[in-house]
């Protein structure tokens, strides 16, 4: 085995596999190699650190086979880079085949592991997470069946090219062998799959078809359900192996893996909704937490809005520089936001803001938004895009003066913005009752760490990340953000400390650049260079918050290129 090659995550990789390129080498002048994130017969995948964007990494799949068909590898790549879905990887560039045959693809970099490997902890996973993964496939297969001009066969559902996110959300890799349907061809040109998850027409020379896919999604669960079994080989029911599940869902696996396309399910939105039936039958009557974030989301449904709270593991690990700078991108991208102090933490943002100078006159804080018996009228303080809502400076009571403001204040507030994006600081204070219930409502928590291993250690965080775990447990959606990130000698241990990999990266800016701004009374995020590194930055999570966004964006000219194409794909 070359000494140089290092595998993410420990293992020894065989001398004998395809390993085309060293830790350290850089590909394109581009892509520094820092290890390996996974192989296969005829690929292996790296991680690789983008020289031209610090900090970002990316994944790099090398694959061999494509000296003769240079045109047909750099059509298919073309093809997958024009696919968005938020269960499919980015592909963001592509070196077409060298000499020697060997290709290479760029994409989006998933830190988490395989649905295999989740599987081979225990031989089990949970019933409820299995029937999740496959509603987040069925709306992913609808996706890719209803591409237009041609509809896209995957052929080849596997647990091993189901990646699980940092989210816990899938996304499926590996289209080698996915093809375009075809109405007037009888046959495939070639059969493929994988033995124990491919359909049956896969190996009889017959057409595949949107219900191949369905097929092997059956036999996927099939074999997360009963310890590794393959139905092609035992042809048991799977309530032989699995005594506790729900009869409805074993009869829909049984559906899945008919022999006859026709006697299978026909469509993935249909095998959706009995998914979902089956869901609510094992959940029950929804909660109180459930009750919450379904209310909110009806009061908010109309206009599309996105809650975000934002807030630290720990006192002073930079929230409310974060909402700021995810304000400003969105509004330099085209998109009205509001970011919102909330009543339990210490005001800052009214000075972060310089508002002796830049407040409106007359300006009415929102803490007095609501009286006891009336509303009384707005009062906003815009700059562009950008609402802000901060706390009055001599806010020093817990919940000021006048009637306490509790979530359903909130609730109502949130309904009454206009805005497309709301952000809500919340600083460290996830203890609060009335924040967690807020965290229900929510489309994703944004939560910030900083490298100072000192607090990590802290009683403040271990608390916080019981109460952030037990949030994520319960459905809510976290994401997690490093600031600032710097490339110091263990930066890689301090990443990984994080339950899932940051999304968000912040940027560093020295103390120079603050300085100057802090005395020229403007904001930092608001200056051209730095709002670039920013605004790189912060793609990641804004496309994971919603594809839409970026889809719909019209970004004004300070937005960086990189940025534009990035969210465009």
């Amino acid at each position: 085995m070359n000494s140089d090659i290092k595998v993410k995550g420990g293992g020894a990789v065989p001398s004998n596999r395809f390993l085309p390129l060293k830790i350290g080498e850089v590909l394109a002048g581009r892509y520094r190699i820092l290890s390996i994130a996974g192989y296969g017969g005829m690929s292996v995948v790296y991680q690789a650190q983008d020289l031209k964007l610090p900090g970002k990494h990316w994944a790099v799949k090398a694959a061999r086979g494509h000296r003769q068909s240079r045109q047909a590898f750099t059509e298919e790549a073309e093809f997958l880079s024009r696919l968005t879905h938020p269960h499919l990887p980015l592909i963001i560039d592509f070196i077409p085949p060298n000499e020697q045959g060997i290709s290479y693809l760029v994409m989006e970099f998933i830190a988490g592991q395989t649905l295999q490997q989740r599987f081979e902890h225990n031989k089990q996973v949970p019933c409820l997470a299995v029937i999740r993964y496959a509603k987040q496939l069925c709306d992913l297969f609808s996706y890719l069946h209803q591409y237009q001009p041609n509809p896209i066969i995957y052929r080849d559902l596997k647990p091993s090219n189901v990646m699980l996110d940092e989210q816990d959300n899938i996304r499926l890799i590996d289209f080698g062998i996915a093809r375009n349907f075809r109405q007037d061809r009888g046959t495939d040109t070639v059969q493929l799959g994988t033995i124990g998850f491919a359909a049956p027409e896969q190996f009889l020379n017959r057409q595949t078809d949107e219900r191949t896919d369905l097929y092997t999604l059956g036999a996927m669960m099939y074999y997360l359900l009963s310890e590794g079994r393959h139905y092609m080989d035992t042809g048991e029911n799977l309530a032989r192996w699995n005594e506790q599940l729900p009869p409805a869902l074993v009869d829909l696996i049984h559906l899945l893996l008919k022999e006859q396309p026709a006697d299978r399910i026909q469509t993935a939105e249909e095998v959706k909704k009995k998914l979902q039936e089956i869901e609510r039958t094992l959940t029950g009557s929804r909660s109180t937490k459930e009750n919450a974030r379904t209310n909110l989301a009806k009061r908010l449904s109309s206009s599309n809005r996105k809650l975000v709270i934002v807030g630290g593991l720990y006192s002073g690990a930079g929230a409310t520089t974060v909402a700021v700078s995810a304000a400003r991108v969105a509004h330099y991208s085209g998109f009205s936001n509001a970011v919102i102090e909330h009543v339990i933490v210490e005001p800052e943002l009214e000075s972060l803001l310089y508002g002796d100078k830049n407040k409106p006159r007359n300006y009415r804080y929102y803490t007095a938004r609501f009286s006891r018996s009336k509303m009384l009228p707005p009062s906003a303080w815009k700059s562009g895009n950008t609402e802000w809502l901060p706390l009055p400076p001599s806010h020093l009571q817990k919940y000021g003066t006048g009637e306490r403001w509790t979530k359903e204040h909130y609730f109502r507030l949130f309904y009454e913005l206009d805005h497309a994006l709301l952000f809500l600081d919340v600083a460290s204070h996830w203890r609060d009752p009335d924040v967690r219930e807020l965290c229900y409502a929510a489309d994703c928590l944004l939560v910030i760490g900083s490298p100072h291993p000192v607090k990590w250690s802290g009683r403040q965080a271990k608390e916080n990340m019981k109460i952030l775990r037990q949030l994520q447990s319960e459905g809510v959606v976290i994401h997690w953000g490093a600031n600032p990130y710097l490339p110091f000698r263990f930066v890689d241990d301090w990443l990984n400390s994080y339950p899932q990999y940051p999304i968000l990266r912040m940027p560093h800016f020295p103390l120079m650049q603050i300085l100057d701004k802090q005395w020229e009374g403007r904001l930092l995020q608001d200056d051209d260079e730095l709002l670039t590194n920013l605004t790189e930055a912060m793609a990641p999570f804004l496309h994971k918050l919603d594809p839409a966004l970026v889809n719909r964006g019209q970004a004004a000219g300070r937005i960086s290129t990189w940025f534009k194409r990035k969210l465009n794909r």
